[in-house]
């Protein structure tokens, strides 16, 4: 793709939704952003150094989630199992966290489904952890080597506060395109049954998390029903405010069919109120990422 094409599209994100309420976002010299994206019906795509290698945050949970999955079918255990939670699994960073199970009674137990849906549409780290008991890194990096992902990597054992506040710490690595091909394979369940793919978009479709790719796009959630036109999305985001890193991946489901897939990866963009986490609905990163996306929208749409 022409160079004036990569400078058009990311112009065009920053100021066409300044009537959104959006200032106009100023990225810095180092600022690191990687895009791919794709719409599935006609195969029009976008990509922009989508194959450098990004930290993933929590974005690598979908991985986690598909080798949970990949071993309940292979008979290695199972999903409505009741599991206890113990001491050393709770995640807990106060009220900025987003994790609900931390806050559960251990003694009354929960599920692996029901834990991997709150992995993925809370991003809940606990939850996550509890996974990472029967779900060990090894296994997750075996799988994605399996389908030839040689970019995209669990770095971590558990999640603990000490372990985000280093700021080499990804959680996992990627590269865009990779994470692109990750979300058609479960479309397309190239790697699990159809019931379990779906289940694992479905617990994506729940997200909670919804100020970057979603945030203006036009959901049943943002406009009238008539004005809407798509009917679902199903995402995941990933931050890590000490690492500067702020992600986003999704499928937008529209009402006409069409499915269109991104992975946005940025590092280093800085807000200008420098105390601002990543986290925020605010910064410049989620802000960034929100209009990329509606860009992104408009394009590849029919």
């Amino acid at each position: 793709m022409a160079f004036w094409r990569i400078k058009w599209i990311l112009i065009i994100s920053i100021y066409t939704v300044k009537k959104k309420t959006f200032s106009q976002i100023t990225l810095p010299k180092n600022a690191k952003i990687g895009i791919a994206a794709k719409n599935l019906k006609t195969n029009k795509t976008f990509f922009l150094n989508e194959n450098k290698e990004f930290g993933t945050a929590s974005v690598i949970k979908i991985a986690i989630a598909l080798t949970l999955f990949k071993k309940a079918e292979e008979g290695k255990l199972d999903l409505y199992n009741v599991q206890k939670l113990r001491q050393d699994e709770i995640f807990d960073a106060g009220l900025g966290d987003c994790g609900i199970l931390k806050y559960f009674e251990p003694k009354s137990g929960i599920s692996l489904y029901n834990t991997c849906l709150l992995m993925l549409a809370l991003s809940d780290n606990t939850a996550t952890n509890l996974v990472l008991r029967f779900v060990k890194k090894e296994e997750v990096n075996a799988l994605l080597k399996k389908y030839n992902f040689k970019n995209t990597k669990l770095t971590v054992d558990k999640l603990s506060l000490k372990l985000i506040q280093e700021p080499t710490n990804y959680v996992g690595t990627s590269t865009p395109k990779e994470f692109m091909a990750i979300l058609e394979g479960i479309i397309s369940h190239r790697f699990l049954s159809a019931k379990h793919s779906e289940a694992i978009l479905q617990m994506m479709s729940l997200q909670q998390i919804n100020h970057k790719i979603p945030r203006i796009l036009p959901t049943v959630k943002n406009y009238t029903d008539k004005q809407a036109e798509i009917k679902g999305i199903d995402s995941k985001t990933g931050e890590l405010s000490v690492a500067k890193i702020s992600n986003d991946v999704a499928t937008i489901n529209t009402k006409d069919n069409q499915k269109i897939i991104m992975a946005i990866f940025t590092q280093n963009i800085v807000d200008k109120n420098k105390g601002l986490k990543t986290a925020s609905i605010d910064h410049a990163s989620a802000q960034f990422i929100a209009a990329t996306a509606y860009s992104l929208y408009n394009n590849l749409k029919e």
